[in-house]
């Protein structure tokens, strides 16, 4: 992997938060789109969602919530 777009700006510990877990989402989509099925909505579960506090009111870019 890789980080891109690095700025003065943009080099926060937000921001770095906010594009780690688009790229989790993005890969996760990649996978889901692979499978040629579609949904209704999706589902997480496990301690990697429930005890990142980060995650709370995430919408990824890439299901365009």
């Amino acid at each position: 992997g890789s980080i891109n777009g690095l700025t003065v700006s943009n080099f926060t510990p937000e921001e770095l938060t906010l594009g780690v877990l688009n790229g989790m989402a993005d890969e996760l989509y990649g996978l889901y789109s692979e499978m040629g099925i579609t949904a209704n909505s999706l589902v997480g579960s496990g301690n990697g969602l429930r005890k990142n506090k980060y995650f709370d009111g995430f919408k990824p870019k890439c299901l365009l919530i």
